[in-house]
């Protein structure tokens, strides 16, 4: 989608990215949960929990809307190797939103800090054909923790 760039998450935007969050996962991901799961992934999802994680080994970056200057997606990856959280808003989802996160991500890192082998996610079941159409593949099989549904995934970067 060329009517969108993708950067790092700025000072005070934490809001912006905690709504996308939960309206995405009420949406699409909380069916597959238990209540305390919900209640557990909306804690996690406050923006005063997104900035704390900012600051101890976790990046967030945003894809933003050129025409509106609206943020329609996010990632979050912890430790420059796991992603813990990664939505996209559901007008723009198949639009290969996603697919320029993950990647302008990679860039970064190659770039700046480290080169990244491979990047993990834990990845709710209605999502993990998307994640295969990126490269991802199961490192395991569907389990749950913490009342949250999800499959183990890689992608191994060469």
């Amino acid at each position: 989608m060329e009517n969108v760039i993708v950067r790092q998450l700025r000072n005070n935007e934490e809001k912006f990215v905690s709504d996308i969050a939960k309206s995405v996962f009420m949406d699409s991901v909380a069916p597959y949960c238990k209540s305390y799961g919900v209640s557990k992934f909306l804690d996690y999802v406050r923006p005063e929990k997104i900035k704390e994680r900012f600051s101890n080994n976790h990046i967030v970056f945003v894809a933003e809307n050129k025409i509106t200057r609206r943020i329609i997606g996010m990632i979050e990856v912890k430790n420059f190797s796991h992603i813990s959280m990664f939505f996209v808003e559901k007008p723009y989802q198949d639009k290969h939103v996603g697919r320029k996160l993950i990647f302008n991500f990679i860039s970064y890192c190659r770039k700046n800090v480290c080169e990244v082998k491979r990047l993990t996610a834990d990845v709710p079941p209605n999502s993990v054909k998307k994640y295969e159409k990126m490269g991802f593949w199961k490192a395991g099989k569907q389990t749950e923790q913490n009342g949250i549904r999800f499959t183990p995934m890689v992608l191994v970067i060469i």
